[in-house]
């Protein structure tokens, strides 16, 4: 793959693919449940709260009690359809089946076997969704928007990124020119923003890295122009030293 094929393609499989091995558990298990928000719209609310437990365990802020119990809540949600579809054979025979299969390919190990499932299952539920036989222009819809999670979750793999932080520079160490130069206060703000999933204030995030003499164009405008943000941002986690 190549950068431009990376920046166009509408094919997150091949996406998942060439990034795969070099992703975290973290950015996996926040990955998939990134593709999962795609299906918010036919999330119950219990499902929408336990897919906010799953991002927050990720990223250290549920207690292993909290996951594990929404583990054992998308797990109950797929074994009752499995047996009362006729066709139980099948991996995602009803919309309702796709979604409760792609929540628990969120909790599945080994994560990329998980990411894997939930890339198949959300596609399968917006065909589901789009009627009888999955008309193409919604698949295509969906692996459009699952697209732009990966932009979202990995951001470029060929545009690398070294990172000057606080420790860095109390250390007494200078940031080269072509390090990205985070100082206390914008690690501050972007440690608040995650807490608090504050995605509004990504744009004053924005002003205080320029403030600290930040010159990269594309993280700027990805905090000041992006219309919608996940947890495990690339860019959010750049700032934060986040893997």
């Amino acid at each position: 793959m190549t950068e431009s094929v990376w920046l166009s393609t509408e094919s997150p499989t091949w996406m998942f693919q060439h990034v795969k091995s070099r992703l975290s558990g973290r950015k996996l298990q926040l990955l998939a449940c990134g593709s999962c928000r795609l299906l918010d719209r036919w999330l119950t609310d219990t499902q929408r709260a336990e897919l906010a437990v799953v991002e927050r365990y990720a990223d250290g802020m549920a207690s292993d009690d909290d996951y594990q119990q929404a583990k054992e809540t998308f797990l109950r949600g797929v074994n009752p359809l499995l047996i009362a579809t006729p066709t139980g054979n099948s991996l995602a025979p009803t919309l309702e089946a796709a979604v409760a299969g792609a929540l628990v390919g969120t909790v599945s190990l080994p994560l990329d076997v998980g990411m894997r499932r939930v890339l198949e299952l959300v596609e399968a539920a917006g065909a589901r969704a789009g009627g009888p036989g999955g008309p193409r222009e919604v698949r295509r819809e969906i692996s459009r928007r699952m697209c732009l999670v990966f932009h979202e979750v990995v951001g470029n793999p060929f545009h690398e990124r070294v990172v000057a932080g606080p420790e860095w520079l109390a250390a007494g160490r200078r940031a080269a020119p072509w390090m990205l130069r985070v100082g206390e206060t914008p690690r501050a703000i972007a440690l608040g923003v995650q807490a608090d999933r504050a995605f509004d204030r990504l744009p004053i995030l924005a002003d205080a890295l320029e403030d600290d003499g930040c010159n990269d164009a594309d993280l700027l405008a990805h905090f000041r122009h992006q219309p919608a943000h996940l947890r495990g941002c690339w860019a959010l986690d750049l700032v934060l030293g986040k893997s």
